[in-house]
């Protein structure tokens, strides 16, 4: 019987992550010491972020975690034309999930060098490509972020074509982070209007709102050029540990743990989309979050599992938030 088995009584709490120099140990690894029955991902160092995430979630748990079935790399297509990088399938729910699959989207991988390009010439064309005190090109952003540098020396080596397809993911999963973030404190209008007109005198009252976040955000990195810093963590997204490869697995994760705390509630209303008439106190709440958040209850849950596992700290309301629509477990 697999150390998953139903009737397993020493599963253990702990499991030693090993990194694989082969693509081949690391479908060893897969199976051996997280019981996965088939797992297809071609490239190695993503086959090894795929195990260290899921060994990380599984100790954070005390092996607490439903690891998926299976681990697979093929073309994504959603029902609604969403172009994810990761989803996890799941069939059933409660104590009748049947089956699990952690699917890596090719079709993502395969076009990660447009997405990329595309998120750079957002920042370009917004004048926030620089070069740094050191001389070193860099993009600029409006506020200081955790990860700031880690974008910016991801962003060099990928000017120099020296990033490999993993790391190329977590580039691309922290410029959606870093404008999704950038786009939430533009969005603090009535208190960016009033500390650009103390700070610099500049009213920018009555003004269209694409004219308004252009000369805002203009605004603010003027600010920071003056070191001043805008804003403080609360006002910021609250999950802001998971990025990365790692944060996106750790939130499919959350996906497979929610199915099975959630039960029949979890297709039948969860996974649907929040109904801004009756919702609308969740809907803010999970702009909390993450932008992605606000999709539905079920993103909001996965994106809050995510950020648990890795060691983010939500106010009370999502706390409550979390319980109310049966978040798992995550200790």
């Amino acid at each position: 019987m697999s150390l998953f088995g139903f009737f397993s009584v020493t599963k253990p709490t702990h499991i030693t992550y090993k990194k694989a120099k082969t693509l081949e140990e690391a479908v060893e690894y897969s199976k051996k010491q997280l019981g996965i029955s088939r797992f297809d991902v071609p490239d190695l160092e993503l086959a090894n972020q795929i195990n260290y995430t899921l060994v990380k979630a599984y100790n954070k748990t005390g092996g607490k975690i439903h690891v998926p079935k299976n681990v697979e790399y093929k073309p994504i297509q959603t029902p609604d034309g969403h172009n994810p990088i990761a989803q996890m399938h799941v069939k059933g729910a409660g104590r009748i999930v049947t089956d699990s699959s952690l699917q890596i989207n090719k079709s993502y991988i395969d076009n990660i060098d447009i997405s990329i390009e595309k998120k750079i010439n957002h920042f370009k064309n917004n004048e926030q490509i620089i070069k740094n005190k050191e001389g070193k090109e860099c993009i600029n952003l409006i506020c200081e972020y955790k990860y700031s540098d880690t974008l910016n020396r991801y962003y060099r080596l990928y000017r120099k074509g020296n990033l490999p397809p993993k790391a190329k993911l977590d580039f691309d999963s922290i410029l959606i982070k870093a404008r999704d973030e950038e786009d939430l404190l533009l969005s603090k209008k009535d208190t960016l209007t009033k500390l650009i007109n103390t700070r610099l005198g500049i009213d920018l009252n009555r003004l269209s709102e694409s004219k308004f976040k252009y000369l805002a955000r203009q605004a603010l990195l003027a600010l920071k050029n003056k070191n001043i810093t805008v804003g403080s963590r609360k006002n910021f997204m609250q999950t802001q540990g998971a990025v990365g490869v790692d944060g996106i697995i750790l939130h499919e994760q959350g996906h497979l743990e929610h199915a099975y705390s959630a039960g029949p509630q979890y297709a039948s209303s969860i996974l649907k989309p929040f109904n801004p008439k009756t919702e609308s106190a969740d809907l803010i709440t999970a702009y909390e979050i993450s932008k992605h958040s606000a999709q539905s209850k079920g993103e909001a849950i996965a994106d809050m599992y995510a950020g648990y596992l890795s060691n983010d700290i939500y106010s009370e309301n999502l706390t409550n938030f979390y319980q109310k629509y049966k978040g798992p477990k995550t200790s």
